[in-house]
């Protein structure tokens, strides 16, 4: 039984592109939230096809719902 794990790849990318984006301004900040919301879909995605359990798959199709609302309500305004 795993209790803790550490992210995988495209959740630390994710992660790090999210934290840069905080501190930076125009086409940069622009940039890095794009490779943001890339990675987090990647993740999103390995989640809900290869997650290990009920929980992951579920965790990830929620964050794919997340995305795509985001991504939805950044491009109508």
């Amino acid at each position: 039984m795993i209790i803790i794990q550490l992210p995988n790849p495209p959740l630390i990318v994710a992660l790090a592109a999210s934290s840069v984006s905080m501190v930076t301004r125009g086409v940069a900040q622009a940039t890095f939230r794009a490779i943001f919301f890339t990675a987090l879909t990647i993740w999103a995605y390995e989640e809900v096809v290869h997650g290990a359990n009920w929980f992951r798959r579920a965790l990830g199709a929620v964050v794919a719902g997340y995305t795509l609302y985001s991504l939805a309500m950044r491009l109508l305004h």
